[in-house]
């Protein structure tokens, strides 16, 4: 009885998949992508139930539709490329045994397969989880989920119809099948633009000898489309570059071979065709309207945008290794990635958007601007005691944005009188958008008078601002890359703050008051402070941009006190922005500036970088505050935080220590900054307030179940929601106490 070496099979077919697998580690790189955006990352999952809640509660399955077309795209395009790798870089035939080459035609085969189910495959496993884990709170049935499985199920089965049915869809079938000869020669694991080489022992062929050179010639070339003696055969379209007999260690007479490109016609026809539907894709992507990436939604966005991408490399790939100009000798890649480099030196990389045709006036100082406003809203009340009230907001995206927007918004709703004795909003990133949002709509009140500010403010925070973002990203972001001057249709970060201008208006209902988004941030004596942090990428300074001048309110005021370095003006959207650019999904905003004889450029980017609770910098301009020139206003503080678990710290490295020291102590630095914030605006509120004017206001909900991200699912922002009205109760004595 034969005795199995399973492990010797084991390595030889582990050797073989590692040695198939790294020709498509391209291919690899975008599934694991794929994998990490859609069933790890809590925002891919948030995404997919936004689709599943769209697609049949809101009654809008366009997005659905894309989806579905862009999975299926995605498909094709990813079998192909694996084909196409594995035809090109695997030269491996000429080294192996019959039984080796079987064994990798064979892997290379399932591989194929797999590539061709898998973008399917993942999403399908991502939607199944999205329900799953948000089934409790969704409130969608179970039969959303199943339909869509069985379109997936549909896109399954059409695919296996186009490549694996006996019987393939005659229209499809022409131009999905290679012709006979190219695919024998595909197959052979020769590397398809490789050069082919026929060896024989000296004089087992004839040939004669060309005196007048120290060369060979064949008499007649070798014979094509016949046999030769070791098995070999040389199709009619083999074109003969060099011939010879070599010495070392035997006389050998060899014959070397160039395969044309016309060779593999149907081959690079498939290729092209596919890289022109990449390449008008990509363009179309590009220049799309800020409402045509949200119908096509996020998911769709990125599933074409692997299918594209995959093509375009594919194709660099082929002209690096086919050379399609001859004698001239090209390396496309390496092309592409200095020319990347050069643009990226020319480019003005992301300015900030200037608003046209617009003044700036000198923003007042603390005390004036404090003095006037206390005096306002002192003419408005006799009480001995006036509630005012300062808001510092943490970052986080849409997620502390709609915590800050939503809860500020219901004590308003609460207390009409709320909103005007609003001070100062000191925030980042997340909190910048959802505190300026508020402060933006307190007008609609008046020819609004029927609609609350919470019901504004969850019509915003519901809007879909992440599409048109991972549009530009995906696809415009990277055509920018090749262009060495900056085009504002394919800025992201732009994109962003325009989704923002044009949520403004559909969340207000388009009312008659002017889009306070697409404006200058008011530095009038009668409206609120608003500081912005952000950090410098150069210095790695924070800074503020605020409407007030911040002149010996913060420490470095004129390095960081950004409206008066750079006296532009910028409308709101592009000011809370340039609070919220977390890299590399939002990029830094750069400003210009001329300083003697040369023009120097800086750039900022997410506040959370240094500081994530604006605490600090609420800190210092509390101490500047005259409160003892007006005793009437009893200071009320107000700080929106993530979560009272304290990031800074935990259970200990045990781990790659070496490594995970280094990166502990740099992420977590920025923790324990806004750790010392916090407690230094504790104590110092204590001490000079009192225990009653201090409350730090958590928003304890996992992110899991209400993600960091750009656009919120329904499901979602009903958690919110209902964890701000549990909070008004609470929040409602403080800020009613005059004590």
């Amino acid at each position: 009885m034969p005795v199995t070496k399973l492990p010797d099979q084991f390595l030889e077919f582990s050797r073989n998949l590692f040695f198939v697998c790294r020709g498509i580690w391209v291919l690899m790189v975008f599934h694991c992508m794929a994998i990490i955006a859609f069933l790890f990352l809590p925002q891919g999952t948030d995404v997919l139930l936004l689709l599943l809640e769209n697609s049949f509660q809101v009654g809008n399955p366009i997005t659905l539709l894309f989806l579905i077309i862009a999975v299926f795209f995605w498909s094709i395009s990813s079998e192909f490329c694996c084909r196409m790798l594995l035809y090109m870089t695997d030269n491996s035939g000429h080294s192996l045994s019959i039984a080796s080459v079987q064994s990798r035609k064979s892997l290379q085969v399932q591989l194929a397969k797999f590539c061709l189910y898998a973008p399917i495959l993942i999403l399908g496993i991502g939607l199944v989880k999205a329900y799953v884990q948000n089934q409790s709170d969704s409130g969608f049935p179970l039969a959303v989920l199943l339909i869509l499985i069985a379109l997936l199920t549909a896109s399954c089965w059409l695919l296996f119809q186009l490549y694996h049915a006996k019987r393939k869809i005659p229209i499809f079938r022409k131009w999905m099948r290679l012709s006979a000869k190219e695919a024998f020669w595909t197959g052979k694991l020769y590397g398809i633009f490789n050069q082919y080489r026929i060896d024989f022992p000296a004089g087992s062929l004839p040939i004669k000898e060309d005196h007048g050179t120290s060369k060979s010639m064949v008499e007649n070339d070798l014979p094509r489309e016949t046999p030769l003696p070791n098995g070999s055969f040389i199709p009619e379209g083999f074109v003969l570059i060099e011939q010879g007999i070599y010495h070392q260690p035997y006389p050998t007479q060899t014959w070397v071979f160039r395969i044309p490109l016309s060779f593999y016609s149907c081959l690079i026809k498939q290729l092209l065709i596919l890289c022109a539907i990449a390449l008008s894709l990509v363009f179309v992507f590009s220049l799309l309207p800020l409402l045509a990436y949200t119908l096509i939604g996020a998911a769709a966005l990125i599933c074409f945008s692997f299918g594209c991408w995959q093509l375009v490399y594919v194709l660099l790939d082929f002209l690096d290794q086919a050379q399609p100009l001859g004698r001239f000798k090209f390396p496309y890649r390496l092309c592409v990635i200095g020319w990347v480099l050069l643009c990226s030196y020319l480019n003005q990389d992301h300015p900030i958007r200037v608003l046209q045709n617009a003044r700036t006036e000198p923003s007042p100082l603390v005390t004036t601007h404090f003095d006037a406003w206390a005096k306002q809203v002192e003419s408005t009340s006799h009480a001995d005691s006036i509630p005012i009230y300062l808001i510092a907001a943490e970052g986080g995206a849409l997620r502390t944005g709609a915590f800050t927007a939503l809860l500020l918004s219901k004590l308003a709703d609460a207390d009409p009188s709320f909103s005007k004795r609003v001070y100062a909003y000191s925030t980042v990133s997340g909190g910048s958008l959802g505190a300026g949002f508020f402060q933006s709509i307190q007008e609609i009140k008046n020819s609004l008078p029927d609609q609350e500010l919470s019901s504004i403010s969850k019509r915003f925070f519901e809007l879909d601002f992440l599409s048109a973002t991972t549009g530009k990203l995906v696809f415009a972001e990277i055509v920018q890359y090749l262009i060495p001057w900056h085009l504002p249709v394919l800025d992201r970060a732009i994109a962003l703050e325009q989704s923002w201008e044009k949520g403004w208006e559909e969340a207000t209902l388009n009312s008659n008051i002017p889009n306070h988004f697409e404006q200058a941030i008011p530095n009038s004596n009668i409206a609120p402070a608003v500081l912005f942090q952000t950090v410098e990428a150069e210095t790695g300074l924070p800074c503020v941009w605020s409407n007030l001048n911040l002149n010996n309110v913060i420490p470095l005021s004129k390095e960081r006190d950004l409206a008066s370095r750079y006296p532009v003006p910028i409308a709101l959207s592009s000011a809370i922005n340039l609070s919220a650019r977390f890299p590399l999904l939002s990029p830094a905003a750069m400003f210009s500036n001329q300083i003697g004889d040369s023009k120097t450029r800086r750039h900022y980017v997410d506040g959370g970088y240094f500081e994530n609770s604006g605490q600090e910098t609420l800190l210092q301009l509390l101490r500047k505050i005259p409160f003892e020139q007006h005793p009437r206003l009893q200071p009320k503080i107000l700080c929106f935080n993530f979560s009272g678990k304290d990031a800074t710290f935990n259970k200990g490295i045990h781990l790659a220590n070496e490594f995970s020291e280094l990166l502990h102590a740099v992420y977590q630095t920025r923790n324990a900054r806004t750790t010392l914030a916090i407690n230094n605006l504790n104590e110092y509120c204590l001490q000079r307030f009192g225990p009653a004017h201090l409350l730090q206001l958590e928003l304890d909900i996992n992110t899991k179940n209400l993600p960091m991200n750009w656009v919120l699912s329904h499901t979602a922002m009903q958690r919110i929601d209902l964890y701000c009205n549990a909070m008004v109760e609470k929040i409602i004595p403080f800020i009613s106490s005059p004590k």
